[in-house]
């Protein structure tokens, strides 16, 4: 693997699979990022990614980075707002 280092179901993928493209990611069906299981890997984009772990609701409740932040009314309505022009977009 040219002496890099990669995250280990990266390497996974590279050893029983075949090359990462670039610009791509080594993403998990399982939602388990410490899963190297070959057969639990997909190749996917970022947005694949944030995707499958909002539907999966590993980025619901307390899992979310910004669970427990308060906002204004006003940061909260333009947040719904980009969200569903993301998904109008990207589902």
């Amino acid at each position: 693997m040219n002496g890099k280092m990669y995250p280990s179901h990266r390497a996974s993928y590279i050893l029983f699979i075949g090359d990462v493209p670039d610009g791509l990611l080594a993403c998990h069906k399982c939602n388990n990022g410490m899963c190297v299981n070959p057969s639990h890997l997909y190749i996917g984009t970022h947005n694949d990614n944030m995707r499958d772990l909002r539907k999966s609701k590993v980025l619901a409740g307390s899992n979310n980075p910004n669970y427990g932040i308060s906002c204004s009314e006003e940061k909260k309505k333009k947040i719904s707002a980009g969200v569903k022009l993301w998904a109008e977009n990207n589902i």
